[in-house]
């Protein structure tokens, strides 16, 4: 899908003339989020990911989650990138799994011993 196909399906966009106010929308009805990635060619076709937004809040990022990017990502992205490749994420959550990790000051006892007896780490009594 190319950027005219992308926009065919939001339609209009929310956001007055000033250059100056890109990082400022008004909430103007559906809102959508759009996941997609370009290459050098433009956007890389099979890589869309559209779908309506269930809150008028600004703030998108609670309706994407680990799962939903991760199988956009194995089953959109990487099956049409080219080879090779260099792909580029920003820090935000759903980006992320953290598959092992460690307990913290916030975890029980039994939770921090059990960590640490899965991931093989010898400890004393006392030192918990």
């Amino acid at each position: 899908m190319d950027f005219q196909g992308l926009l065919s399906i939001i339609g209009r966009s929310c956001q007055d003339d000033n250059i100056k106010s890109v990082n400022k929308t008004k909430v103007c009805g559906t809102r959508f989020i759009v996941l997609h990635a370009g290459n050098r060619h433009g956007f890389i076709p099979g890589a869309e990911l559209v779908s309506s937004s269930k809150t008028l809040d600004s703030d998108y990022h609670g309706e994407m989650n680990q799962e939903n990017f991760k199988h956009w990502f194995e089953h959109q992205l990487l099956l049409n990138l080219e080879k090779p490749s260099t792909i580029i994420l920003d820090n935000v959550s759903y980006h992320k799994t953290i598959l092992n990790k460690a307990p913290t000051t916030a975890n029980k006892k039994v939770e921090i011993q059990g960590w640490l007896i899965s991931n093989n780490i010898a400890y004393e009594e006392s030192d918990l």
